[in-house]
């Protein structure tokens, strides 16, 4: 289901996925891109719409200093590509760019 927050695009809540548990709820993980687009009302929608911390999945290099940071919402940095494996790169490195 498409979320709207302003200065995101292509945000979304991940409910209703299939699992070997069952299916996710809703409103419990949602996806974004870039959380850097953000505007003021953005961050307040993303806030009212119960998000109280971000999981930063992209590398280092990636990240950009959010402009604007409420106190209320935490963030960890996770990144699931190691640049330094070889291996990994030599198979990723066609779907990184």
């Amino acid at each position: 289901m498409e979320v709207g927050w302003a200065g995101i695009h292509n945000a979304g809540d991940l409910g209703g996925l299939p699992g070997r548990l069952g299916s996710t709820q809703f409103g419990r993980i949602l996806r974004m891109p870039r959380p850097d687009t953000l505007t003021e009302r953005g961050w307040a929608e993303l806030v009212c719409s119960g998000v109280r911390t971000l999981i930063d999945l992209r590398d280092t290099d990636e990240i950009a200093e959010l402009p604007l940071r409420l106190a209320s919402v935490s963030s960890i940095h996770r990144p699931i590509g190691d640049q330094s494996d070889v291996e990994f790169m030599e198979l990723m490195a066609p779907f990184l760019d």
